[in-house]
């Protein structure tokens, strides 16, 4: 099963992510502007949807950035990094891949209780 959320029905499903992508900011933007959090993860060792292009379309979102990248902590060990911004909230999964809760699954469990319960990374 295949789900697809661009905007644009004449894209293949193996064209590039970055322009997919691109078609998911307004529904982003009106998901949050409707007062629903959203957390966006990568794993930094992934090499098909690496943390640079999230990062990057987290940026072009044009949300109000309310913490910086700093390393959030998992045991007491660095597990990535968070940018927090209003209702969006950008982690990296230090070690994983793409399947980072396969890979990191006691840090991405923490993480999204963490988020699912409101409180800080």
């Amino acid at each position: 099963m295949t789900y697809t959320f661009s905007a644009n029905p004449n894209q293949r499903q193996g064209d590039h992510h970055l322009p997919k992508a691109i078609h998911r900011h307004p529904f982003i933007k009106k998901i949050v502007r409707n007062h629903v959090r959203v957390l966006v993860y990568y794993g930094d060792t992934d090499m098909a949807c690496n943390f640079m292009m999230g990062q990057q379309f987290v940026d072009q979102l044009g949300l109000r950035r309310t913490l910086k990248k700093t390393p959030w902590k998992f045991d007491r060990q660095i597990a990535g990094f968070k940018t927090l911004f209003d209702g969006l909230s950008f982690i990296t999964i230090r070690g994983a891949g793409h399947m980072a809760p396969q890979w990191r699954a006691s840090q991405m469990y923490y993480a999204v209780q963490q988020f699912l319960l409101n409180h800080p990374l």
